[in-house]
């Protein structure tokens, strides 16, 4: 019978005939229910003692024998080391020609290694002759396994933040080494990874922490949760056991203080036919920014209502929206009514609503404010327009037809708003101001339109005739001003186009819309394209700005990593990085200068100020690291002269005690002599 196909446990050879006396021999067979007894070690090396694997064992009696009764089984295992039966004694009988399963429990010592190991086994019993049967068993180790787990989550995070995490790659099961192993995590997020991915040999049990340093970008963000995977390579077969985790990108949330706008009454005069309330607008989530910002008109009038607003609030910050209501010069009185929509790219939408009411000036109190305005002494056309437009009002007084009244102080409104944006623009224009002397007289055409609409809404021919008279004289005093101012501009325009790119556009801006008022078409263009020009130049260098700036604080950030301070000094942790760390001082001053250079030529002053303390405050940092450095050296050097004189004074004892020894030797001598 071949031992790799079964295991003949016990044969029993009826030999009465042979020895007189004796019973009649009884005859067995014990087979298993495999052909070799693997043990798999699924479990880490140490984690537990034993490895079990249970099997049964099936007793053939083939003895017709009544008598020949097999009983009292005891089973035990030679020649393998670590290797036990259980239970090794079964009180149970096996009548002739009958056979019994028996379960049987096998534990294997768990510190074993790996292979194929040969025995036998020892089955005795009442009626039982043993012919000690073959067992094999095998053991075989588990692959290497590989763990990744996080040292702690990740969870959500800020827009614009860096971080580091902690990945703990171990082999976990401590039988077997993986060799050449490589890491990738695979992410579909926004943020961007950067790690070692190569890890090398991987021992039994070793275990290697590795920094993951991650980078979650301003702008561009989609709330949602991007999981992390990790993915493992081997040139050896191994098994994996990662801990995928995910991170999140919370959904901005908004605030906003006010969702009604009352922009209160206006009425057709200069100062109070406008009006501007300021909503305040807040991403109180504290980690993703508020994107794609925008206010879309829903219903009511156009032309009355403009606001500014950006598109990127920035987490746990706050902007201003001003709305701001300018009356239009066809508008009509009563109360007025918008509704708009705020929308966002993942913050939801919000409804604001805004209100103002539209009323009648009083007629004494529009010819009070005429008689008591002042304005250039060197035209004499604003008397002019002064004196008509008095002249008109004087004839309203009285009367009750509404579209006379609105089409008199519609004239009225834009007069005064005339007179007030020409006169600060001649008074800007004489305090060096002349960029707001360019806004000034832009504004005082439109003013100047006003009252030609007024005009049109006449149909009395005396109102019409007064009122045209008003308005040639504003036409010719605009157009003088207007050439003074571009004369002006053109001046400041050259002055400043190689030292504030910024000022600069506003002024050619500036010239261009006025060239277009004046119906000079080509000039209009012209200096349209100059505008454009600059603006492209001013885009270029906020990016190289930027640039600069994004690499001296990438300096500096190395320099701090190195550093600590106390109060106001600052020392470097390890002395031999003081030249690294001095020469990234040298190039974060280096870079933040150019940064700052280039944000004072396109304009931008408040930054270029920023930059300047910053580049004083590393310039202090480095002044005291290096002062730091001098004064720690110093103190290693007193040490090292210390240490050495304590050197010096300790071979001198030593010497003197040498001396005295050969001293006390030669006295000793000297006096057994």
């Amino acid at each position: 019978m071949d031992g790799n196909n079964f295991y003949k446990c016990i044969s029993f050879i009826t030999f009465l005939f042979l020895v007189p006396g004796i019973v009649n021999a009884v005859e067995a067979t014990a087979l298993f229910s495999s052909e070799t007894i693997i043990f798999e070690f699924n479990k880490p090396k140490g984690a537990i003692d034993y490895f079990e694997v249970n099997k049964t064992l099936t007793f053939y009696n083939y003895n017709n024998v009544s008598s020949a009764h097999i009983s009292n089984l005891t089973v035990r295992v030679n020649n393998i080391t670590g290797l036990t039966i259980s239970p090794s004694k079964n009180n149970f009988s096996i009548s002739p020609s009958q056979s019994t399963t028996l379960n049987l429990s096998l534990f294997i010592n768990s510190n074993l290694t790996e292979g194929l190991r040969y025995g036998t086994i020892d089955i005795t019993g009442t009626n039982v002759i043993t012919s000690n049967p073959a067992i094999t068993v095998e053991i075989i180790h588990p692959r290497s396994t590989i763990n990744a787990s996080w040292e702690q989550d990740w969870g959500n995070l800020k827009a614009g933040s860096n971080f580091s995490r902690i990945l703990i790659v171990e082999e976990v099961m401590g039988y077997k080494s993986a060799n050449n192993v490589s890491l990738s995590i695979i992410q579909n997020g926004p943020i961007s990874l950067d790690y070692l991915g190569s890890i090398g040999n991987l021992l039994p049990f070793e275990n290697i922490s590795l920094e993951v340093k991650a980078a979650v970008p301003s702008h561009s963000l989609k709330p949602d949760s991007y999981p992390l995977i990790i993915s493992f390579e081997s040139s050896t077969n191994i098994s994996k056991d990662f801990q995928n985790i995910s991170y999140i990108i919370p959904t901005p949330e908004i605030f906003i203080s006010n969702t009604t706008i009352d922009l209160g009454k206006v009425t057709f005069e200069t100062g109070k036919e406008t009006s501007q309330q300021i909503i305040f607008l807040q991403e109180i989530g504290g980690f993703t920014p508020i994107e794609g910002l925008s206010i879309s008109l829903q219903s009511g009038e156009m032309g009355w209502l403009t606001y500014t607003i950006q598109d990127y609030v920035p987490p746990s910050e706050t902007i201003q929206i001003p709305f701001n209501l300018f009356l239009p010069q066809d508008s009509t009185l009563g109360e007025k009514n918008w509704e708009f929509k705020l929308i966002t790219d993942y913050a939801g939408t919000k409804t604001l609503t805004a209100k103002v009411f539209v009323y009648f000036p009083g007629v004494a109190e529009a010819l009070y404010y005429l008689e008591n305005v002042e304005t250039p002494n060197e035209l004499d056309q604003f008397k002019d327009i002064i004196s008509s437009t008095a002249l008109i009002l004087e004839k309203t007084e009285g009367t009750n037809d509404t579209k006379k009244i609105v089409a008199v102080m519609s004239i009225y409104s834009g007069t005064r708003t005339f007179l007030s944006e020409v006169t600060s623009a001649i008074q800007n224009k004489e305090d060096g101001k002349i960029g707001k002397s360019g806004e000034n007289i832009r504004r005082g055409h439109q003013s100047l339109i006003k009252m030609q609409v007024g005009n049109q809404n006449l149909d009395d021919s005396e109102f019409i005739e007064i009122s045209d008279f008003s308005i040639n004289s504003a036409e010719i005093a605009w157009k003088i001003v207007a050439y003074d101012i571009l004369d002006k501009l053109n001046v400041a325009a050259d002055e400043k186009k190689n030292t504030n790119y910024k000022l600069t556009i506003v002024y050619f801006k500036h010239i261009s819309g006025i060239y277009g008022l004046l119906g000079k078409e080509v000039e209009a263009e012209k200096y349209l394209f100059k505008q454009q020009q600059m603006e492209q130049e001013y885009i270029q260098l906020l990016t190289r700005a930027s640039e600069n700036k994004n690499k001296g604080k990438s300096y500096y950030e190395k320099v701090i990593d190195r550093s600590f301070n106390i109060k106001e000094s600052s020392f470097v942790i390890n002395p031999f990085s003081f030249d690294s760390v001095s020469n990234n001082l040298i190039n974060s001053i280096d870079n933040y200068k150019q940064a700052e250079s280039l944000y004072r030529l396109s304009g931008e002053l408040n930054e270029a100020t920023l930059l300047q303390d910053k580049i004083s405050k590393i310039e202090k940092k480095r002044s005291s690291i290096i002062r730091s450095f001098f004064i720690l050296g110093s103190m290693y050097v007193l040490l090292f002269i210390g240490f050495l004189i304590r050197v010096s004074l300790a071979i001198q004892r030593f010497h003197l005690d040498e001396d005295e020894t050969d001293l006390g030797k030669i006295v000793m001598k000297s006096e057994n002599v």
